[in-house]
């Protein structure tokens, strides 16, 4: 899925060079914290920059067995892919927590923004 260099980064924030290093990060997270727990990504962009590289945006959220997925667990996930020998494989990845009151604050912050200019 990642090519032997590629960068990673976590919505923690935490930084991983190459396969090896995120493969086991990814190891280490399903053998304790998530086991049991399924991913549902759903692709909301993708841009191919050239023929060979592309940009994709995800959104992603794990659900551990028996639960239903809520949009507090959501991480918005933004990644460029290389086509390989090996087929697309990623470059680097970096997923963010999407907080929706964040979202909400923003939006009305704009909105009074605005009006203050305009008015």
């Amino acid at each position: 899925m990642f090519t032997r260099d590629a960068d990673y980064v976590t919505f923690l924030g935490q930084h991983y060079k190459g396969r090896e290093a995120i493969a086991a990060a990814y190891a280490r997270l399903f053998a304790k914290l998530l086991r049991g727990s399924r991913l549902h990504t759903e692709i909301t962009g993708l841009r191919f920059l050239t023929p060979s590289v592309a940009l994709i945006r995800a959104n992603a959220a794990v659900t551990k067995r028996g639960r239903q997925r809520n949009r507090r667990g959501v991480r918005v996930n933004t990644s460029v892919a290389v086509r390989t020998g090996e087929g697309w494989l990623l470059a680097a990845s970096q997923n963010t927590t999407h907080r929706h009151l964040a979202d909400q604050l923003m939006q009305k912050l704009a909105g009074s923004s605005s009006s203050s200019r305009h008015g």
